[in-house]
């Protein structure tokens, strides 16, 4: 309602309503007739024209001696007559809408918007979470099937009711704690709820947040909801007079209200009396009209979380276990290997020219297959060490590891020329000491398998698979046969004689571990005689 047809309609209005309390005669129901047919002429909505009424019982209302009881009375079928008018005119447009061939179009009208409601209402079932309005006074303009099923309700039994009126115990209050907080505080809230649903308790994550209107819309505007219901949203009640939410909330006054419940509200409709200080501009201010909930169902996620925190309590008690049985089993095999080795020393060097060359041969035998153990046990703790130890996630050189290993390997063997040719600028994101056991690994079994080559050559470096970045280390030595290609990571598997190429099938194994930590794989390639080559990637997660 425009503020030049406002002030002189209510004038006009409450002095017609006091001539037919006082006479009570036809002409002033002729009044109420005319008041009605001028406001629907002037675009007045329903609403507008209640608000008028309901100035008018203020103001009387407020006079010495005034009746109350009898001013409700006679007012009601004041406005009656009154409104009576809005409805001639609608039938006459209506009439005038079948004379010039509209009807049809406002038929397909309405028949498309309850498609759309219900296509609506089917999605809103079909997302699985609780979906569920509430107006300003708590009442419920609209629930979904997932609601439906978890309260045992049906929304002809919901609609228009408040939460304790279809929900009681605990999960009601549970209802009322999103809506309370967000109309307090006029902003989003998220919670996690835990309701009693039929089959025992499902944790929810709650998202409520406040639908707002500018008071500048007026309490006519067309509610979202409508969509579901088909009805226009009445004015919004003055919920919340104190506290945070009242300085966000422009109350107007009701329809269908006693003069009562305007108390506190100017003479003019649809204007608070509160202070202006915090409204936007022109003076307008926000309206919590509804609070719009969405529930997700996380009861699986959260125990799926109980049981990876569960799985993950065991593994950590299972890799301390393993620990201490690894120091222990280190202990007590270490020990006495050492003391093989050291006797059968101290054997040859006391008794050697007893011994004979057969007794020496044998006891060299011992202390290598000792020696050998032992090498065999520190292998398997490094390895069960490494890959057991914290991740770190750096920015890692390969470029740099790599130098650094090659130039250990030829300190190693300063006879041997072997060509290195390390691409420069290979970066990676990882544990750069877990790194660095990868490449001396895979450079060191280079290094072995060339051991025969006069142009021994080893290759470091990168290219690019299906957008991923992949590294690899070639090599031109003895490589194998690829029908043998599935033991290669297996723990104490060699595809060559210890005797030719000396090893404990350890390396490879760790090697993968250390890649498969990183999220990442790692494989072969190789001919015989002709070379190998190994590749690597690394998860996304640290690239």
């Amino acid at each position: 309602m425009t503020d030049s047809m406002r002030c002189p309609a209510v004038k006009d209005y409450t002095a017609a309503l006091e001539d037919f309390l006082i006479s009570a005669g036809e002409f002033a129901l002729e009044q109420a007739y005319e008041l009605g047919r001028r406001a629907a002429q002037e675009g007045m909505s329903l609403l507008q024209f209640a608000e008028l009424h309901h100035a008018a019982l203020r103001r009387l209302s407020a006079a010495p001696h005034s009746d109350v009881e009898e001013l409700l009375t006679r007012g009601e079928q004041f406005f009656c007559e009154g409104l009576s008018a809005f409805e001639m005119i609608l039938r006459s447009h209506r009439a005038s809408a079948r004379l010039l061939g509209l009807s049809d179009g406002f038929s397909r009208q309405n028949n498309e918007l309850g498609r759309t409601r219900a296509q609506l209402r089917d999605v809103l079932d079909a997302t699985g979470a609780m979906v569920y309005l509430r107006d300003a006074d708590g009442r419920f303009l609209f629930v979904n099937g997932p609601f439906e099923e978890l309260f045992g309700v049906t929304d002809d039994r919901v609609l228009g009711k408040t939460i304790h009126e279809v929900v009681s115990g605990p999960n009601a209050d549970l209802l009322l704690q999103g809506e309370l907080a967000v109309l307090q505080s006029g902003e989003p809230v998220t919670s996690e709820k835990i309701f009693q649903g039929p089959n025992g308790p499902r944790i929810y994550r709650t998202l409520d947040l406040p639908l707002i209107r500018d008071a500048a819309l007026g309490p006519g505007s067309l509610f979202p909801g409508s969509l579901f219901s088909g009805s226009q949203f009445p004015p919004p009640g003055p919920l919340f007079q104190n506290g945070p939410a009242s300085s966000k909330r422009a109350p107007a006054a009701e329809a269908g209200a006693s003069p009562e419940a305007g108390a506190g509200l100017s003479d003019t409709p649809g204007q608070a009396v509160e202070d202006d200080s915090e409204a936007g501009e022109g003076g307008e201010r926000p309206t919590i009209y509804a609070v719009c909930s969405v529930a997700t169902d996380i009861t699986s996620e959260r125990r799926a979380e109980e049981a990876l925190s569960f799985a993950e309590d065991v593994s950590q008690s299972a890799h301390r276990q393993l620990d201490s049985l690894s120091n222990a089993l280190a202990d007590d095999l270490l020990a006495p290997l050492r003391s093989i080795d050291g006797f059968s020393q101290a054997l040859l060097e006391d008794c050697g020219e007893a011994l004979g060359e057969a007794g020496k041969s044998h006891l060299a035998n011992v202390r290598q297959s000792a020696q050998r153990m032992a090498t065999l046990i520190d292998s398997l703790l490094a390895m069960s060490q490494l890959s057991r130890s914290e991740l770190r996630k750096d920015a890692v050189d390969l470029t740099e590891l790599a130098r650094n290993v090659a130039d250990q390997l030829r300190q190693m063997e300063p006879d041997r020329h072997v060509s290195f040719q390390i691409q420069p600028g290979l970066k990676a994101k990882g544990d750069p000491r877990l790194f660095g056991a990868v490449l001396q690994n895979l450079l060191g079994n280079s290094w072995k398998f060339t051991r025969r080559r006069q142009d021994a050559q080893i290759v470091v470096g990168e290219n690019s698979e299906r957008g991923t970045k992949v590294y690899f280390v070639r090599d031109n030595g003895t490589g194998f046969d690829m029908a043998h290609s599935g033991k290669l990571f297996s723990v104490f598997q060699t595809l060559h004689s210890r005797r030719e190429f000396a090893g404990n099938g350890v390396g490879l194994a760790t090697v993968q571990r250390i890649v498969n930590r990183h999220g990442g794989r790692v494989w072969a390639e190789a001919d015989v005689d002709r070379g190998a080559t190994f590749y690597f990637t690394i998860g996304e997660h640290f690239s």
